[in-house]
């Protein structure tokens, strides 16, 4: 009997902060991968909005996820009005269910900007840089897709540690217990 490939459903956790609870509210969507590309222009009004909205450090309030959300006639999926907006990645709701995310489109980006989305201090550097030099480009990607060819990605030898010059992972942890290192 021959095996069957099955393939792995992608998802990606929107995260929500509730007042009052410690813990945020966790939901679940299907992610889907870009087709197209986007080409998103970052303006000063879009860095203000997020300063007032206190997103710094918050990929759902920053500057980059408030700029999508403004540009939403862009993409070639609707766009529900959720936008997660990572280091590399951004997520965008493409349909909810019950007014809660149920699937999402990833796109990859390969610009700076968002690290200075987490600190007031380089939001404030960001904000001046665009009132002086006007809107900065970023340029949403479909993200790289990974096809394994037999024996090209995968490591050869032994799994045993052999080509490993020093240890590491359970290795490591046994070799300072044997030290007598706590």
């Amino acid at each position: 009997m021959a095996k069957r490939s099955v393939k792995r459903i992608v998802r990606h956790a929107f995260r929500f902060k509730i007042e009052g609870q410690d813990e945020p509210f966790v939901v679940w969507t299907k992610a889907i991968n870009a087709r197209s590309r986007v080409e998103l222009m970052l303006t000063a009004a879009d860095v203000r909005r997020a300063l007032e909205l206190r997103g710094m450090n918050n990929t759902q309030k920053c500057a980059g996820a408030i700029c999508a959300k403004r540009q939403k006639h862009l993409f070639s999926h609707p766009v529900e009005g959720y936008v997660d907006w990572q280091y590399r990645r951004a997520y965008v709701v493409s349909r909810t269910k019950n007014g809660m995310p149920s699937v999402c489109v990833v796109y990859g980006h390969h610009d700076d900007t968002a690290q200075m989305f987490d600190k007031e201090e380089t939001m404030r550097k960001l904000l001046r840089d665009l009132e002086m030099n006007g809107p900065r480009k970023i340029t949403l990607l479909p993200p790289p897709r990974h096809k394994s060819q037999k024996g090209v990605d995968r490591p050869m030898g032994k799994r045993d540690g052999t080509r490993v010059s020093r240890p590491h992972g359970a290795k490591l942890r046994w070799a300072i217990a044997q030290v007598g290192a706590v």
